[in-house]
């Protein structure tokens, strides 16, 4: 969205009052009749237009949300447009009467946890998306300080009431992202880039590579053609698309916990491999 559309879209979502109870109700109906199998067609038409009424009169709600998570990661425009998303999500799932809340009330979540997982992946450095409501509580206490390190466990705690074990998994993921035109010092003319470690690679290092690849394949061969399959899906090896335990469960035939234990053999024969031989006539 540009900053102008913006500006126009808060202004026209202002002129949609909240709905009564009673209408968020009739509409629940409405949607839930059309979304079930064998709907007709009229009544899958009436329920999409049902959903578009519910979430219009609730767009200020995901706006409101959306200014609590101004953290400089995305933009409100950003995360509106996301919150949008658990909105529509919302309408679907929306039970009404059932469930003894306003529909706000029951929105609240879906918009928030689509807000959360925008954020997550909207991060240069990834933070699990479970610890971004953890992080966002942490940030507000009074004793964090951005530029602390390390952080007071014991105060946050005592602010947040966060167990301290969840705030020091949530402060481990946090780190400072630089630009690499910085530079090192503020006396020196050299920045960042210059000051890393070359890539370029010596003879000595490239015949290492070349014999770990070597050991790689020989320690490949130990597994079975079944390992192997597993192993190279699992990790994205040689060539082969990444696939999760349950996709590969359905290839091979059997349950997702088979495919576990059968990859957790797979990479213990591979370290045994590796692993510098012992006993007697080994110094």
């Amino acid at each position: 969205m540009s900053s102008e559309y913006f500006s126009n879209y808060l202004a026209e979502i202002g002129n949609y009052p909240l709905l009564s109870a009673q209408r968020e109700l009739e509409l629940c109906e409405i949607i839930r009749s059309g979304l079930i199998p064998g709907a007709t067609a009229s009544e899958a038409l009436a329920s999409a237009e049902s959903q578009s009424e519910l979430a219009r009169h609730n767009l200020r709600l995901v706006v409101s949300v959306a200014k609590k998570y101004r953290e400089g990661i995305l933009t409100l425009e950003e995360m509106t447009f996301a919150g949008n998303i658990g909105l529509m999500e919302a309408t679907k799932r929306f039970k009404g009467s059932s469930l003894e809340v306003r529909f706000s009330t029951y929105a609240h979540y879906w918009i928030q946890q689509s807000i959360l997982e925008a954020l997550w992946r909207g991060r240069l450095i990834r933070t699990p998306i479970l610890h971004a409501g953890v992080l966002k509580c942490i940030r507000e206490a009074r004793s964090f300080n951005e530029d602390e390190v390390p952080q007071d466990i014991e105060k946050l705690h005592s602010e947040t009431g966060v167990p301290t074990r969840r705030i020091r998994g949530v402060l481990i993921h946090q780190c400072t992202v630089e630009s690499l035109d910085r530079c090192v010092l503020d006396e020196s003319d050299g920045d960042i880039e210059s000051a890393l470690p070359s890539d370029s690679k010596t003879p000595a290092m490239i015949m290492g590579d070349q014999d770990d690849l070597s050991n790689l394949a020989d320690a490949l061969k130990t597994l079975t053609h079944r390992e192997r399959v597993m192993v190279f899906h699992r990790f994205a090896m040689n060539n082969h698309e990444f696939k999760q335990l349950h996709q590969l469960a359905a290839d091979f035939g059997v349950s997702g916990e088979r495919v576990r234990q059968i990859v957790i053999l797979a990479l213990r024969k591979l370290r045994t491999h590796f692993e510098p031989p012992t006993g007697k006539g080994h110094s």
